[in-house]
C-alpha cells in the first residue's frame, strides 16, 4: 500500500449505520447514546488492520453500528437544524422520516468530533449541483451521505470523496438503463454476464458511476460520461477542474451494493 503502514491514519473513514431495535442476542452491546455511536463506530475502524481496505494508494477504514430508534430518536432530533427539522417534518411516511433523523444527526455526531463543535452548531452550504459541503472555511473535511434500505452510508476524508449504497432489486430493466446511461465498454460488460450477474454488474456499475460523481460533485446528467470499469477515472469536477478518482466496489450489507470514490494525490 503506497505511502501507508499499519499506524498511518487512513484516507477515508465509511461507517454503516443501520436502522432497527437490537437483536435479542445483541448482550447489552449497543449504543446508549449517538455519542456511544461514534464512539463504536471509530473504535471498530481502528481496532484491526483487517478494516482498512487498499484503493491502489489509498485506504478506507470501515465499521458498522446499529441505532435502535426508540433509544436515540429524541436525541436525534436535537442535533437537527431547523431546515433538517422541518424537511424530516415534511416525510409522509414515518419510517421516511425517523431514518432521515438518524442519518443525519449521526452525520453531524461523526462532524462534530472531528471539528470540537457541538452536532446542532454546524452548519452546512450546497455547491453548485447541490453536494453538500462545510459551511467552514479550512475545515479540512470532506463528506458524503448515502441511504440504503434500513441503513445508511457516512463517509469522510480530507479529499473530495463520494459513496453510494443502493439496495439490490430483481423489478428494474437492467439493460435497458444500461443503454441509456452506460458508455459502451460497460454496457458490454453489463451484457455479457448472465442471469442474476446482470444485476449484480448492473448495481456494481451504477454504484461506482453516483459515487465518482458524488465525489467529482457534479449532477447525475454525467452519468454517461465517465466509464467505471477501471479503478482510476479523470473527470472535471463542478469546477470544471480535472479531478483523478480512485474508486472501489466495498462489501456491503446484506442485499446492498456499495462503492466508495475518492479524489487520489496530486501526482499519485
Amino acid at each position: 500500500m503506497t505511502g501507508q503502514n499499519a499506524s498511518a491514519a487512513p484516507d477515508a473513514w465509511l461507517f454503516l449505520c443501520e436502522f432497527g431495535a437490537p437483536p435479542d442476542n445483541s448482550g447489552g452491546g449497543d449504543p446508549r447514546s449517538l455519542t456511544d455511536a461514534a464512539d463504536m463506530l471509530e473504535a471498530r475502524a481502528r481496532s484491526s488492520s483487517a478494516s482498512a481496505t487498499e484503493i491502489t494508494e489509498i485506504s478506507v477504514a470501515t465499521a458498522s453500528v446499529r441505532l435502535d430508534p426508540a433509544r436515540h430518536l429524541d436525541q436525534a432530533w436535537r442535533c437537527l437544524s431547523d431546515s433538517e427539522a422541518e424537511r424530516a417534518a415534511r416525510f409522509f411516511k414515518e419510517s421516511d422520516r425517523v431514518r432521515y433523523v438518524l442519518a443525519h444527526a449521526m452525520l453531524r455526531t461523526l462532524l462534530a468530533r472531528r471539528l470540537a463543535v457541538a452536532p446542532a452548531g454546524i452548519a452546512f452550504a450546497s455547491g453548485p449541483n447541490g453536494k453538500p459541503r462545510l459551511d467552514q472555511p479550512g475545515a479540512g473535511v470532506a463528506f458524503n451521505i448515502s441511504h440504503g434500505d434500513g441503513v445508511v452510508a457516512l463517509a469522510f476524508a480530507r479529499r473530495p470523496v463520494g459513496v453510494d449504497l443502493e439496495a439490490v432489486r430483481d423489478s428494474l430493466a437492467f439493460k435497458e438503463i444500461g443503454g441509456r446511461f452506460f458508455r459502451p465498454d460497460e454496457l458490454r460488460y453489463l451484457e455479457s454476464g448472465g442471469g442474476a450477474e446482470v444485476r449484480n454488474r448492473f448495481f456494481r456499475l451504477w454504484t461506482r458511476k453516483e459515487a465518482v460523481l458524488k465525489a467529482l460533485g457534479v449532477g447525475l446528467s454525467g452519468l454517461g460520461e465517465v466509464s467505471v470499469l477501471g479503478d482510476h477515472v479523470i473527470a472535471d469536477d463542478a469546477q470544471g477542474s480535472a479531478m483523478r478518482i480512485a474508486l472501489r466496489t466495498l462489501p456491503g450489507p446484506p442485499g446492498h451494493a456499495l462503492a466508495l470514490a475518492l479524489e487520489t494525490r496530486a501526482g499519485g
